[in-house]
């Protein structure tokens, strides 16, 4: 059940945004599949619309699941309503033809001969969920929660284990588990010396959000272009100590999304050496706008998927959502499915 005033807030905040232009009434809540029917004021009569409601919209992969839920509804107008839509799930419902409105009094709502679109409204305050939020998006956090996210075991090792499988220095390890259990996404440690996880994947869609601005900048990021485009297909990586993730390692996982960029991982310690032995084996040229990105591997930890020479489904998960493409997206929505929603990520 959502939040009873959500709804009606969003519909007040719309209203007065558009200086009493755009009119909206709920006619009937919980409903089946969606959690309201709608009612837009036309000219011609009302357009009614089938409309989710959620708390919060945390990225490309919420609106994505949005877009599923639409798709069940053929032929008939669909809105989602949340508390605040940021700028770049804004941005992605644009591309994947999501209509939303929120309590700050944003909207876009395109239908035949309807577009409505108010955006760039901040949120009118910042609420505690959004300052605890910014908790684990240091570039220490995000390495150790990588590792927590994909090894959930990891939660009950050692400090030094910890430390070793994530590169975070020992007085961070302390800090990020205290952020964790003051935000109710892990326990402390129990009698037996155990932590537990209430929200594991909270966790992986706030990492997911986070990655792409707050930490794979630092990654050193080296791109190439190859003479030949489907190089990739026959390509050994083991040699050059590099691991496919992306649109590479989706469709290696999963035989869908024929890529159009390949994304490689390399281990840091040698990083220009090995990237340089790979584009000369494979006649690339360095080029700022080449499809073919080469980053610094962040995790120490080896898992089955690093033996198949991929990336952990999280991070493949999260380089689809960067694309901000709909091919992409709706690419990392079946990642998340096969392979985010369980008790663990490897």
């Amino acid at each position: 059940m959502f939040p009873s005033n959500l709804l009606t807030d969003a519909i007040a905040a719309v209203r007065a945004a558009s200086h009493d232009t755009v009119r909206l009434s709920v006619v009937s809540e919980s409903e089946g599949l969606q959690d309201a029917t709608l009612a837009l004021e036309q000219p011609d009569g009302p357009l009614f619309l089938r409309a989710e409601v959620r708390s919060n919209v945390r990225g490309p992969a919420a609106v994505s699941q949005a877009r599923q839920l639409r798709d069940r509804h053929e032929g008939e107008p669909f809105v989602l309503v949340t508390r605040h839509m940021s700028p770049a799930a804004a941005q992605m419902c644009h591309l994947l033809d999501v209509n939303y409105l929120d309590a700050s009094g944003n909207v876009y709502l395109k239908f035949p001969g309807t577009l409505v679109m108010i955006e760039g409204r901040k949120a009118p305050a910042l609420t505690t969920e959004a300052l605890d939020y910014r908790g684990g998006t240091s570039a220490s956090a995000l390495r150790m929660n990588f590792a927590l996210a994909c090894r959930p075991d990891l939660a009950s090792a050692s400090y030094r284990d910890v430390v070793e499988a994530t590169g975070v220095s020992l007085g961070a390890v302390g800090k990020i588990f205290h952020d964790l259990e003051v935000r109710e996404i892990l326990t402390a440690r129990d009698r037996h010396g155990e932590r537990h996880f209430l929200d594991l994947p909270r966790l992986r869609d706030e990492w997911a959000i986070n990655y792409p601005n707050k930490l794979r900048p630092k990654l050193a990021v080296m791109r190439f272009r190859a003479l030949d485009p489907d190089w990739w297909q026959e390509a050994n990586l083991s040699k050059f100590d590099m691991s496919w993730g992306s649109e590479v390692a989706c469709f290696r996982l999963d035989g869908y999304l024929k890529p159009a960029t390949q994304t490689l991982y390399v281990n840091p310690e040698h990083a220009r050496r090995n990237a340089g032995a790979l584009a000369g084996t494979h006649a690339m040229r360095a080029d700022p706008q080449g499809p073919i990105e080469i980053l610094k591997r962040f995790w120490r930890f080896d898992d089955d998927y690093g033996r198949l020479g991929l990336v952990p489904p999280l991070l493949v998960y999260a380089d689809l959502l960067s694309i901000m493409d709909p091919r992409a997206a709706e690419a990392a929505a079946m990642i998340k499915e096969r392979y985010l929603n369980g008790d663990s990520a490897t």
